[in-house]
């Protein structure tokens, strides 16, 4: 389901209003905020790793769609990690 999240994000929508959409959903209330941080971490991780892979062959557009991908999950840690004071 948190997969949703940066799809949207890619077609334009804030990371708040893409997480709104999934507001009423239960499963989404029970989220633990860590749990749902580090998974967003490593979800910006694989994309952004999977980005600057070389290109395979025959699949010319690939690398620019995780590049995409990487962008919006960013965006979505940004979302979550600006609040966080890692003075304390």
């Amino acid at each position: 389901m948190a997969d949703l999240v940066p799809h949207l994000i890619m077609v334009g929508h804030t990371s708040a209003a893409a997480e709104s959409y999934l507001a009423a959903v239960p499963a989404w209330q029970r989220v633990d905020t860590e749990v749902l941080i580090s998974y967003v971490i490593a979800y910006a991780g694989y994309w952004t790793r999977a980005s600057r892979q070389p290109a395979p062959e025959g699949v010319p557009h690939l690398r620019s769609y995780q590049r995409h991908a990487a962008t919006a999950a960013l965006a979505w840690v940004r979302h979550h990690t600006d609040a966080i004071s890692f003075l304390n």
